[in-house]
């Protein structure tokens, strides 16, 4: 496992916008790793399910490719069965196209060794580099796990650009990539549409970060809690959202309740509401609130207010629509949710500095 922090880089997401399915590609070679691809296939898969539950559009299409229709994976258990690689132009004509690239087994000389199945993947790549450049307004992108790094990297994709990979193939990605950007001891980075992933558990960071990108914070953290592993964030970033500073808990009650404020932070959320949502009395639910994050449910819910709010507007001047959006009646509401929030900002820090 490689320890580290998220790196991101771009601005606004321009891959994966809008509401069509997206077509996330696996590109499995022999000798892939089962967990770079099982471990983001089934957070994809999860997130899916999550959005149908709610009432939402599945987003998320899964297709497994390769140059041969079988191939053997790391531990001896074949895929069989697989998509021929695709004619990319054709397939983002019904919506974006995420192409996941894995990582292999062995080390680096037989990872990157010439073998036809890996000649014939890295001659279809190059093909795409107009589509998958830090230009390109295709709406597409790409995602390398571990050692995947290695063929974006042979296949001429890598250059001028800001990635990562595990911790063994760093010096070797940056002897492929003499033009790109290798960032050491870091879990992702995220440049605009190409994400790098450092190994295996971080595929799941990594994709977990695709999904809160485009089906929201909350379907990503739900997605989390499925599989039982922890959101983790750039630690350099000034503000923890909400959405996963109170989400370290396993308790059922609070997540269906942090999932629907999540959802809708403008409704009137009344004590009664919640209760109802969380199968449980008011009484027992303000304790919960208590124990589990050591705030009201009202605190909670004016905090991921003003997260939603700065998202979508300008949280010293908000328009009205903006106000509206996040839950607030008015400025005057407003100031008073971000005085009561900024009393229990102290706290907290002191809380982190003991800890």
């Amino acid at each position: 496992i490689v320890s580290g922090a998220p790196y991101k880089l771009s601005g606004e997401c321009v891959w994966g916008r809008g509401s069509n399915m997206i077509s996330v590609c696996f590109l499995l070679l022999p000798g892939t790793l089962i967990m770079d691809v099982a471990g983001p296939a089934e957070v994809f898969r999860l997130a899916n399910q999550h959005l149908e539950a709610r009432g939402r559009s599945a987003r998320f299409s899964l297709q497994f490719i390769s140059p041969e229709p079988t191939i053997m994976s790391s531990v001896g258990l074949a895929f069989d069965g697989i998509d021929p690689l695709p004619e990319l132009g054709e397939l983002r004509k019904s919506g974006p196209v995420w192409l996941v690239l894995s990582g292999r087994s062995g080390p680096t000389a037989s990872i990157i060794h010439h073998d036809p199945v890996w000649l014939k993947a890295r001659t279809w790549l190059t093909r795409y580099v107009e589509l998958f450049n830090a230009h390109a307004d295709s709406g597409c992108a790409l995602l390398t796990i571990c050692a995947g790094a290695l063929l974006l990297a042979d296949a001429g994709l890598a250059s001028g650009r800001t990635l990562t990979t595990h911790h063994d193939f760093l010096d070797e990605l940056a002897r492929l990539a003499p033009q790109a950007q290798v960032l050491r001891n870091r879990l992702y980075v995220d440049d605009g549409n190409l994400l790098s992933s450092a190994g295996i558990t971080a595929g799941i960071d990594l994709a977990l970060h695709c999904v809160s990108t485009v089906a929201g914070e909350g379907i990503a953290s739900a997605t989390a809690q499925s599989m039982r592993v922890t959101r983790r964030r750039h630690r350099q970033e000034p503000e923890i959202s909400p959405l996963l500073r109170y989400r370290h808990h396993q308790h059922q009650a609070l997540l269906r309740v942090q999932d629907a404020v999540e959802a809708d932070p403008a409704a009137p959320w009344e004590s009664i509401t919640l209760a109802s949502i969380a199968h449980i009395s008011p009484r027992q639910l303000l304790r919960v609130f208590r124990q589990q994050l050591g705030m009201s449910a009202r605190d909670y819910i004016e905090a991921v207010r003003l997260y939603t709010l700065a998202q979508i507007s300008d949280i010293e001047r908000p328009d009205a629509h903006g106000l509206r959006l996040a839950g607030f009646s008015g400025t005057q509401q407003l100031r008073r949710a971000r005085a009561r929030q900024a009393k229990r900002e102290p706290t907290k820090a002191m809380k982190g500095d003991v800890a």
